[in-house]
């Protein structure tokens, strides 16, 4: 009989949880980072990662990997402070605003609930991790070259070579930082 009053006592505590207005908020909320986060981490460093294949000088090739992959190195610690010193009412962003003279605009970013959710979101910009980036290049890299080859003598164009070689190929790639964004 302890049992059952104490399932019944479960049940209603569910059932004052879907009356709650703040848990759909919270709800919304947390869809709406989750969304965000996968899309930043598959746009974004994919996008980084045909950029480079596309860029035919070994030099800046070069230069343009090391400064995404350079970021790995600096622990997460760093870039959560430096957001904090940007969303900062006294520094950062507003004060950039105040001098370019749009005062107006000057909030406290994370504590206005009209600003809230998309600077959290917009913490980590521009987006390109350097793992998933590296998982996309290597991804691309290993496309074979008759494949690109072939699309080069049939006229293919960048987009073409993107849209009907690189992204089926990268297909399971894209699964990889899929899951992994996810978790």
């Amino acid at each position: 009989k302890a049992g059952f009053k104490f399932a019944l006592t479960g049940l209603d505590n569910y059932q004052k949880l879907w009356g709650n207005q703040t848990f759909w908020v919270s709800f919304r909320n947390q869809g709406v980072l989750s969304l965000m986060s996968v899309f930043n981490n598959l746009f974004w460093p994919l996008l980084a990662a045909e950029l480079l294949f596309f860029i035919r000088r070994q030099w800046a090739a070069r230069a343009v990997k090391t400064a995404f992959v350079v970021p790995m190195l600096v622990p997460a610690i760093v870039t959560i402070l430096t957001w904090r010193y940007l969303y900062n009412d006294n520094f950062g962003f507003n004060t950039l605003l105040k001098a370019a003279g749009l005062k107006a605009l000057t909030r406290n970013w994370l504590n206005d609930p009209s600003t809230a959710l998309w600077s959290i979101i917009f913490v980590g910009f521009p987006f390109v991790s350097g793992l998933y980036f590296l998982i996309f290049h290597a991804g691309i890299n290993n496309i074979g070259t008759e494949l690109h080859e072939a699309a080069r003598i049939d006229g293919a164009g960048s987009m073409q070579v993107v849209a009907h070689i690189h992204l089926p190929n990268v297909l399971p790639y894209l699964n990889v930082v899929f899951t992994l964004s996810l978790i």
